[in-house]
């Protein structure tokens, strides 16, 4: 790393070990100017790629992974642009993106996200707040209408593993601007800011996942490694709700039961996995019973189909899970050979950022504001 990031292998174990509940001191900031490489994947309708790419002037670099089916082309901003040829996923994008740069930070961003007026010029101002043994940092993610949250301190987790946006539909106050260092999450892959050398220690996002899940997933890893995460709500993000897939398709619903499976494998503690089929199990008939209500984001699902196909696509889902098992015990046997008390830190971790069910199960249309 260079002298303004962290070096592997250089910190106190001590206080690598309390890294996820130390608080953020300005005596750890980063000082030096530091670049920032803007990576963004292109997927379906070229408009909302371009409000994204128009957002990004001023920035030093922006890297766009190009997928098909339809291309979005040439932009005067982009300085890489990469054609994978195929859509390989959310997940392998990114690495591509990424993979492609030497800027120390990566700005990640949706396509169908902006940075709102003002916002680069306050990241460039917080960069030097950020501590050197932060991995990254969680972005305040808001509707397109500016005012209602989608993320504010970044991702919590479901008791089994499922990564939901804190604070999701309330009105922005500035309630959580000051939240405390204990409850930030981890950056939402839809507006995130990663040390780039610390997305390649951690071995950037899984690309089985294909997409959903592999921002928590990444996250965690990092977290298990001894980094946290910093919180710069100056910095605003708009981003429409997940356009490409819909709020609560079919296919959300299937990569989202498939991949936290393999992501809570990955670092959960061992107490964690052994309560996650019964977790997930009460979790799906709660679901269950709200579709047969007509009630929150369960409903929203099988009206988009039905609930004898929404049914059959958990069934897929688990099954499919179980065939990612071998390779993410794999993934965990690595990590835990590398360190040790990597489950320990992610179970701290967790212990303060749990999402109840209720609010899990709530419909997730962009208008549910529960405060309103």
């Amino acid at each position: 790393m260079t002298d303004s990031l962290r070096v592997a292998g250089s910190v106190d174990p001590l206080r690598v070990a309390d890294a996820a509940t130390a608080p953020l001191r300005v005596a750890d900031c980063v000082t030096a100017p530091l670049r920032i490489a803007a990576v963004i994947v292109h997927f379906g309708d070229p408009e909302p790629t371009r409000r994204c790419l128009d957002s990004l002037a001023g920035i030093d670099e922006v890297i766009l992974v190009d997928q098909p089916p339809k291309l979005f082309g040439e932009h005067a901003l982009v300085t890489t642009r990469i054609e994978p040829g195929a859509n390989i996923g959310f997940a392998a994008a990114c690495n591509r993106g990424v993979a492609a740069t030497d800027a120390p930070f990566v700005l990640l961003l949706n396509n169908d996200a902006m940075l709102a007026p003002g916002s680069l010029e306050a990241l460039r101002r917080a960069l030097p707040g950020v501590p050197p043994d932060a991995a990254g940092a969680c972005l305040k993610l808001l509707c397109t209408d500016d005012r209602t949250l989608q993320s504010a301190a970044g991702l919590w987790f479901t008791r089994d593993g499922i990564g939901f946006p804190h604070a999701f539909g309330e009105t922005d106050r500035g309630q959580y601007d000051c939240i405390p260092d204990d409850r930030i999450g981890v950056p939402s892959g839809a507006a995130a800011l990663y040390r780039t050398d610390c997305w390649r220690e951690a071995g950037g996002m899984d690309e089985n996942f294909f997409c959903y899940c592999e921002d928590g997933d990444l996250g965690l890893r990092m977290i298990a490694a001894g980094h946290r995460f910093a919180w710069l709500p100056e910095v605003r993000v708009l981003h429409e709700l997940s356009s490409a897939s819909g709020a609560h398709s079919l296919l959300k619903a299937y990569l989202v039961e498939r991949n936290h499976v393999a992501a809570m494998i990955h670092t959960a503690p061992a107490s964690a996995l052994a309560a996650m089929p019964f977790v997930t199990f009460a979790r799906l008939l709660r679901m269950g019973l709200d579709a047969a209500r007509g009630n929150g984001a369960a409903a929203a699902i099988t009206s988009a189909s039905s609930p004898l196909e929404a049914a059959r696509t958990l069934g897929r889902a688990w099954v499919d899970a179980i065939r990612m098992i071998p390779a993410a015990v794999a993934k965990r046997r690595a990590i835990l050979a590398r360190d040790r008390a990597a489950t320990d830190r992610v179970s701290r971790f967790l212990a303060s950022r749990q999402v109840s069910l209720a609010e899990f199960v709530r419909s997730r249309s962009a208008g549910t504001r529960p405060d309103e």
